[in-house]
């Protein structure tokens, strides 16, 4: 019989280079060094088990491509999850069960991205939620977890006007930043998405490697703010960034990001600096969120550089509590012998007879 505590370490060390870049089958053959061809097999079941468990949860429902297999979960090792789960619960009074879906659901868009460690790629998803039901912490779970495996820098693009920039830049900060406040440097803080004057771009990402910093910064969706943004990230060397796994999360992405033009013409402002801030960084994940996806779904996908999420699209499920449209106005039938009072509705339209 294999050791259950042994195969619990090699599943592990198996998950720690998975993260790094490896494929399980690469990690499986190296780990036969050090462990029983028996041990070593039976940890790579138990990886592909918990991969499989996060990438194939129903809820929340997916529409992808292929992907590998290579998120197993969070660990008792995190240092970033673990700390938002904490405030969410002791500071916002979550229950477990609301605990459960967003971890749930959070962790099945970190399978969808690329591992951190791969040379070079470019994910590219939507997530699709209701009208205020919980996008913005959803976001946020996913920046703690990617965090947690080895993305290093994390862009907020959110709103259009400051109003709804520092309130997303306050929230990640209370949620993110302030529980962990060691392990996190800001770029913007809550009154400004100016970046800091002075240093190069490369010695501030060695110093925040050298410290096992993650670094977050909230910008508007604003072209002078991006070419600022840009800019910056221009002046650091490709090899700085090709260490600097990125994961850019776009609020509200059918505002102001969706290119308006022809394909073939010259895209509009916002669109054109966000493709150029993502063709500057070899290793990054972009992902945006909305409640209206159509936009961003017909976006022309012959145009690779443009931001069709052509990985993966995610659909949230509306929490129990969640009072929408739906609830109020009711909904066609989904299936032929489905029962009435699955069609909710309210009722609380009256029609005035015209005499």
């Amino acid at each position: 019989m294999t050791d259950p505590a042994l195969v619990a370490i090699i599943t592990e060390m198996i998950a720690f280079q998975v993260r790094g870049g490896n494929t399980p089958e690469d990690a499986q053959r190296a780990l036969y060094r050090l462990a029983s061809n028996d041990v070593v097999d039976a940890a790579y079941e138990e990886h592909k088990r918990r991969c499989g468990e996060i990438f194939y949860l129903k809820d929340p429902a997916t529409l992808h491509g292929i992907r590998g297999h290579w998120y197993s979960g969070p660990t008792d090792k995190d240092r970033y999850w673990p700390a938002l789960e904490w405030h969410l619960v002791e500071k916002e009074g979550w229950q477990e069960d609301a605990i459960t879906l967003l971890d749930d659901a959070s962790s099945k868009i970190v399978a969808h991205l690329d591992p951190p460690g791969h040379q070079g790629f470019a994910t590219r998803g939507l997530v699709v939620g209701y009208v205020q039901s919980g996008k913005t912490t959803n976001f946020t779970a996913l920046i703690a977890k990617a965090a947690d495996v080895g993305y290093r820098c994390f862009f907020v693009l959110s709103g259009t006007h400051n109003v709804l920039r520092n309130q997303t830049q306050d929230r990640l900060t209370r949620q993110l930043s302030d529980v962990n406040s060691a392990h996190w440097h800001r770029l913007t803080d809550a009154t400004s998405d100016r970046l800091p004057r002075g240093g190069h771009p490369d010695a501030f990402f060695a110093s925040t490697v050298a410290s096992d910093q993650r670094v977050l910064g909230v910008f508007k969706k604003n072209a002078t703010v991006l070419r600022r943004l840009r800019t910056w990230l221009k002046r650091a060397s490709p090899t700085s960034l090709a260490a600097y796994p990125i994961l850019i999360i776009d609020d509200e992405s059918d505002l102001a990001s969706v290119n308006t033009n022809e394909p073939d013409m010259q895209p509009t402002r916002i669109n054109a600096e966000i493709r150029d801030i993502l063709a500057l960084l070899p290793c990054h994940a972009f992902v945006g969120y909305t409640a209206t996806p159509f936009a961003n779904m017909l976006i022309d996908a012959t145009y690779p550089d443009d931001l069709y999420p052509r990985d993966f699209i995610i659909s949230l499920s509306a929490p129990d509590a969640y009072f929408g449209t739906e609830r109020i106005f009711g909904r066609d039938r989904r299936t032929a012998d489905e029962d009435d009072d699955a069609l909710g509705g309210m009722r609380v339209i009256c029609e005035v007879p015209e005499t």
